[in-house]
């Protein structure tokens, strides 16, 4: 970094990969738009990219079905939480269900 330049740092996240990268497309367009408006240059770089996290239907089930066998209570959030970046990748190779095990309580807290 030097005098005369500047640097924008954005962190994006979406509940849908497709989303995310359509998200991506316009973000990059609209900084070469401004750039070539105003005379710069743009060059933009993704540092990280994080998946949306999609839970196997399925494989859902069996977590839910398992968690009510043993008496546990299964809560799931009206919106999805922000946790686990990296499991939104190995859902998209591997059927998985993200859930988080809550110590407060006896209970699973149902990511979806």
């Amino acid at each position: 970094m030097s005098a005369g330049s500047g640097e924008i740092h954005l962190t994006i996240r979406s509940s849908d990969s497709n989303h995310l990268d359509a998200l991506f497309e316009k973000i990059v367009s609209k900084a070469e738009r401004f750039a070539q408006r105003d005379l710069l240059q743009a060059d933009v770089e993704f540092v990280e990219d994080f998946h949306a996290n999609i839970n196997d239907p399925h494989v859902t089930d069996l977590v839910r079905t398992a968690a009510t066998d043993c008496g546990s209570d299964v809560l799931v959030p009206e919106v999805g939480l922000p946790h686990g970046e990296d499991f939104g990748l190995f859902g998209e190779h591997f059927p998985c269900c993200m859930l988080l095990r809550r110590r407060s309580r006896a209970g699973l807290f149902h990511l979806t």
